[in-house]
């Protein structure tokens, strides 16, 4: 952040232009099930009536 802006390529010598590209999103989600979240390496966690959480 605190360097100066290319204004030239340093291994072909071109000039360079920002280009500023979009980017996707999912159009909707739905929420893991347990065993979809433990098998990506999550750790699941419940919380009880007491306020301490339960690791499932």
């Amino acid at each position: 952040m605190d360097r100066a802006p290319l204004e030239v390529c340093p291994l072909c010598k071109k000039p360079v232009k920002k280009l500023i590209a979009g980017f996707s999103t999912p159009k909707y989600t739905k929420p893991l099930s347990v065993s979809d979240a433990k098998a990506a390496g999550f750790t699941i966690l419940e919380k009880r009536c007491d306020g301490s959480y339960e690791k499932l």
